[in-house]
């Protein structure tokens, strides 16, 4: 029976972790695409007894769960967030349309594909571990809320991000383990009241209980912990997950908004002061740089590219490499830059090609080469930003919107270890830098970010809300599943348009300038179309790409050249 192996699996899962593999190979990292709902109907109704499952095993399952939030294996997180919602964000853009264990990705806005789905494969994974702490820690045998508790955040994380990317999710049935189609789907709203009520129970019984570092280390493990072994750092992190959601909503919103970020940040324990994530191992590199570097199967996306140069941020070269081997423009094969130059990314959507590693085509452009930057699930320049947001509101946030704007940029400046603060935070105007396509020099554009970066009181509020928001863009990379939410929710930073060309080839739901809207659920196969009325009738409209999610309003307008003028207040 599938559930009675979940402690076996969520040990070899969580060993698993601990390595990081040094070629593309199935052996020890599967793809989801190969193992998800391998017995799809073996769920909680399968006659196994839950309520009678040992602590030691619910506390197994919870230790294994903890990596599953974000899933730090190479392979894992290229199907989860490379080749998807990284690109969406700008930070990246594939440059391999084919992968030796992954479906073909001719260019980044093509459906059906292999990927699109990423964010949601993981959670077949970490639902499962979560099922006996959610729904029996708090039992006579166990008496354990507080790792209900935990399970209610991390099901909570999970749940936030995927029904910000899809609109709508069956909060309940996955809840539940319920996997085999149609499913039940909730709206985004619904699902965000859902989510905010599990969080609030959450802060309530960790306050009660305070579980001890020891009684943490169970679930942690003995490396230092997700959470350093402290219970408050639970807190911080549900109520940081609560006052990002209260932005996200704040269009559709505020006054609800404004209520849960002040709860959030007024708690007297409040939001995190501490990077939340994977314990600090000395050696342990990002899944970003094998991806990138080893792999040759993502470079530095254009948009990313042109706003660090027009700020001359330091964070450009500590990030990313020049481009590793000289361009040739591919009509013609002119050589257009030699190795070693300049830092030069891709644009999202353009067309991909099989590359010979790093000589040819878009896999010369810039890789990424911070081999060990730290992996985290929530980064404190977040949550200073997300502050700075809430003070423009005129909301109770403990600070003034400069105070914490500043201290975001300065946060970021001294996590990464690089120089030039002052000279950065007083940086009036930008450098006047467009981008540069040297394979396909048609899909060079002007650069797009012009605000500076100097605090101006005089400005009007979106002005500042641009220069907050592009400033958090920059400090929380390469958190891409929230920087595509704030550009979705927002219009900021000024991303770069998909080449009209290569837009999203499943229909005609959105232009090139306001981009994807949301994930469209697959409809690849039978099965897939099971669940479709349902999300629909959740969405109250169409599984399209252009369809907004519920927080997502429609109140832009648009400059004579038809970008967008986005409107926040």
């Amino acid at each position: 029976m599938k559930k009675t192996l979940i402690y076996l699996l969520a040990v070899i899962l969580t060993f698993g972790m601990t390595f990081n593999f040094t070629s593309c190979g199935p052996a020890m990292d599967e793809l989801p695409w190969e193992v998800i709902d391998k017995d799809e109907d073996d769920g909680p109704s399968d006659g196994f007894n839950y309520a009678d499952v040992e602590t030691s095993t619910l506390e197994g399952n919870l230790l294994s769960a903890m990596p599953l939030l974000l899933n730090y294996l190479p392979h894992k997180y290229q199907y989860q967030r490379s080749n998807s919602i990284d690109v969406y964000a700008g930070y990246f853009t594939v440059s391999n349309s084919a992968f030796q264990y992954g479906g073909p990705l001719p260019y980044t806005y093509s459906y059906p594909n292999a990927y699109i789905e990423g964010c949601l494969g993981e959670s077949r994974s970490l639902y499962p571990l979560l099922y006996a702490a959610y729904h029996y820690a708090d039992n006579q045998k166990h008496n354990l809320p507080e790792w209900k508790a935990l399970a209610q955040i991390m099901y909570a994380y999970s749940m936030h991000e995927l029904v910000d990317a899809f609109g709508v999710m069956a909060y309940k049935d996955y809840r539940a383990q319920k996997i085999t189609p149609p499913l039940e789907y909730q709206s985004g709203r619904e699902v965000y009241e859902l989510i905010l009520a599990d969080l609030e129970e959450a802060i309530a019984t960790l306050k009660a209980r305070k579980p001890s570092s020891d009684a943490l280390k169970r679930v942690e493990g003995v490396v230092g912990g997700y959470s350093n072994l402290k219970w408050e750092n639970w807190v911080r992190f549900a109520n940081s997950i609560r006052l990002r959601m209260a932005l996200n909503m704040v269009k559709a919103d505020e006054g609800w908004a404004r209520t849960v970020a002040e709860k959030a940040v007024n708690d007297e324990i409040g939001v995190i002061t501490e990077d939340f994530g994977y314990p600090n191992i000395e050696g342990a590199q990002h899944p970003l740089y094998m991806i990138s570097a080893t792999w040759n199967d993502s470079r530095l996306g254009a948009s990313l590219e042109n706003i660090l140069k027009r700020y001359d941020s330091p964070l450009l070269e500590k990030w990313f490499d020049r481009n590793p081997n000289a361009i040739r423009a591919k009509s013609g094969g002119a050589l257009m830059l030699n190795a070693k130059k300049d830092w030069v990314g891709i644009r999202q959507g353009v067309q991909m090609y099989p590359n010979s590693g790093n000589t040819a085509g878009y896999g010369a452009f810039s890789p990424f080469r911070d081999q060990f930057m730290t992996r985290t699930y929530f980064k404190v320049v977040e949550v200073l930003f997300l502050r700075a947001e809430g003070a423009l509101r005129g909301w109770n946030m403990g600070g003034s919107a400069q105070n914490f704007y500043e201290q975001g940029i300065k946060r970021a400046f001294d996590d990464h270890k690089v120089s030039g603060y002052e000279t950065y935070i007083n940086r009036e105007v930008v450098e006047n830098i467009d981008y540069e396509d040297y394979y396909v020099p048609e899909f060079g554009i002007k650069g797009r970010v012009n605000v500076g970066v100097k605090w101006n009181e005089a400005d009007n509020n979106e002005v500042k809300l641009e220069k907050i928001i592009t400033q958090k863009y920059i400090a929380n990379f390469p958190m891409g599943a929230e920087a595509w939410t704030t550009f979705r929710r927002t219009g900021y930073p000024r991303l770069f348009p998909v080449p009209e060309k290569y837009k999203w080839t499943y229909d005609n739901s959105f232009d090139v300038e306001l981009q994807i809207r949301r994930l469209p659920f697959n409809e690849a196969t039978e099965t897939d179309k099971l669940n479709v009325a349902q999300v629909e009738q959740a969405l109250g409209s169409t599984n399209s790409a252009g369809t907004r999610v519920w927080w997502d309003i429609a109140n832009e307008s648009r400059d004579a050249e038809g970008r967008i003028i986005p409107k926040n207040f």
